[in-house]
């Protein structure tokens, strides 16, 4: 089945493949268990949750619970408190980091702690953001909100991604869906290739410093300053 042909039945069958594509990730994310029928929407499993946060509103990172853990519900784009019994290792959170006494974006871990504090440029996978809604849900606000994400989904099978700003909000990411880590923490950038994170080095090492909308070396390796040797000509 070939999928974005510019046609009536193409377009049809685009919208078959965006739809199952979608159920791919969803699967990926749950371990591949809950029909569609079963699993609980966006709206009616938060709709009674205190403390959800509207993220698309200014300033919105001074209204947190210092002591809360949010996940990030992008369709409904608000925060939503999650207790640690709900919280899932691998998954990105919103937590208080003790060290930048602010809240940051962090990776789960098995034991209950978080490793990393995301900062600008670092990319994640839409499925890592503990999604709670259906099918429909996503297919519906992946094609409202992202609709480059949304082709490049339904035609090369793409994971979509999402890329972190530094007002602490995350945008539509076009482009690879490898997930990387600038950490706040280490100064040092991470990518995942595969189940274990690579760290990105350069010349001098493995720090980096942001610059502009990429990324630039600190302490970089510089070429050796050579002495100067004087040079006497002989006098007459």
């Amino acid at each position: 089945m070939r999928c974005g042909t510019d046609s009536p039945l193409g377009r049809i069958v685009s919208a078959v493949c965006l739809a199952m594509a979608v159920d791919v990730v969803w699967a990926q994310a749950t371990g591949g268990t809950g029909a569609a029928a079963d699993r609980p929407s966006s709206a009616a499993t938060d709709a009674n949750d205190a403390g959800t946060i509207d993220i698309t509103k200014d300033g919105f990172a001074s209204r947190v619970n210092r002591d809360t853990v949010y996940r990030n519900d992008l369709i409904a784009q608000r925060l939503v408190p999650v207790p640690r019994s709900e919280r899932k290792a691998g998954h990105v959170y919103f937590r208080f980091h003790s060290g930048l006494a602010r809240h940051v974006w962090s990776i789960a871990t098995a034991d209950g702690g978080f490793r990393y504090a995301l900062g600008p440029g670092s990319v994640q996978q839409t499925r890592q953001f503990d999604p709670r809604a259906s099918t429909e849900e996503r297919q519906r606000a992946l094609q409202a909100r992202a609709p480059e994400m949304a082709r490049l989904l339904e035609i090369q099978g793409t994971l979509p991604t999402v890329i972190l700003g530094a007002d602490e909000r995350w945008d539509a990411h076009v482009g690879s869906s490898v997930a990387s880590v600038f950490d706040l923490d280490t100064g040092r950038r991470w990518e995942w290739h595969g189940i274990d994170p690579v760290g990105v080095i350069h010349s001098g090492g493995p720090r980096w410093a942001r610059q502009g909308s990429g990324y630039g070396p600190v302490d970089p390796v510089r070429p050796p300053v050579l002495p100067v040797t004087a040079a006497f000509c002989p006098c007459p």
